[in-house]
Formats: C-alpha cells, sequence, structure tokens
C-alpha cells in the first residue's frame, strides 16, 4: 500500500511538471515584446525645496538625522545618502569627509534617492496629498517606526522632522521645522 502513494505521487509530480511546462510554453508565445518607446511620468516633489535655503531644508535634516556613515551615509545602503560629514560622491575626490559642504551633485543624488525609493507611490503622494497622504510612503513610515527600521525611531510623527519630511512632500514645505529638526544637539 505504501508503494501505491509512492507511485501515485510520482506521477503527479511528473503530470504537474509537464503542465507547469506547457503552460510556460503558451505564456511565452503570448507574450509581446516590451514596448520601449513606453515611459512612465513620475510626479516629484519640489527639489528646490529639497535643497533648500539658508532657512532651512529637508536636505539638511535628513544629512543630519541619516547620512552618518553608521546609517544610510554608506555604500551598501538601498537608500544612500551623501553628506558633508559622511559618504562623499566618488566623482568627488577633492571633496573629503569632513571638507567643504555637500555639492550640487551630491544633493542631486540624495534627491533621486529619497524620491527612488517608492516613485510611483511618491507620484501619488505629490500629485494628490489629501487621497495619498506622506504616511503611506516608507520614507516616513521607517524613521516613525511604523515599519522596521534598523535605525529605530527617527522622528515621532509631528516633530519638526516628520514636519519637515511631509510637508515637503505635500508641497509645502515648512522651513522652519527642517531648520529646527537639522539643528545640532538633536
Amino acid at each position: 500500500m505504501k508503494r501505491a502513494v509512492l507511485v501515485r505521487s510520482a506521477a503527479s509530480v511528473a503530470a504537474a511538471s509537464v503542465f507547469a511546462m506547457a503552460a510556460v510554453a503558451v505564456t511565452g508565445a503570448c507574450s509581446s515584446s516590451p514596448d520601449t518607446a513606453r515611459t512612465t511620468t513620475i510626479i516629484t516633489p519640489d527639489y528646490n525645496a529639497f535643497k533648500g535655503t539658508a532657512n532651512g531644508s529637508v536636505e539638511a535634516f535628513l544629512e543630519r538625522r541619516c547620512a552618518t556613515l553608521d546609517c544610510h551615509g554608506q555604500v551598501g545602503r538601498p537608500l544612500r545618502l551623501y553628506s558633508r560629514t559622511g559618504l562623499r560622491f566618488a566623482d568627488d575626490a577633492q571633496n573629503p569627509p569632513g571638507g567643504a559642504g555637500t555639492t550640487e551633485t551630491e544633493l542631486q543624488a540624495n534627491f533621486q534617492a529619497v524620491v527612488g525609493v517608492e516613485p510611483e507611490q511618491t507620484s501619488r503622494v505629490v500629485h494628490d496629498p489629501t487621497n495619498n497622504p506622506p504616511q503611506t510612503l516608507l520614507i516616513v513610515k521607517k524613521p516613525r517606526a511604523m515599519e522596521r527600521h534598523k535605525g529605530g525611531q527617527v522622528v515621532i510623527a509631528g516633530d519638526d522632522g516628520d514636519r519637515c519630511l511631509t510637508s515637503w512632500l505635500s508641497g509645502a514645505t515648512d522651513f522652519a521645522a527642517c531648520q529646527s529638526a537639522s539643528a545640532p544637539g538633536l
């Protein structure tokens, strides 16, 4: 009796394998070539607000709180951030850590890294923050510790850092909150 069960199992596996190969062959025959002319438009938050002014910026907040060498300021991180005191852009060999301020190339790379975490969802948030609030984004959920974050909770919902980031994503950057959140001593 045990032998019959084994034979039946082997037959079932063989039949499933044949079915799977047939399904792959049919699917492959029906699929079309990728459309190389197709594009997806991503609406991004304001880059100028990201890099900010002397009165504060989203980038300064992220640099201060997230871009250290033991966090997102290292090559192996999915959200890689460059900063004056941390990781420097590879093409900027004349700009060592602790040297001159964050360069325009580094600012652009940081902006692309932040927007690139979830580009389609970021686009939805920027386009319609009322129906797609910033809290739906990993860039907000992880520092709030709503999602697993190796660095733990970095901001509390409603604090200056949180308002800096969420206001920027909503299109009305609170530069005072950004300046306060990036101040030394926090």
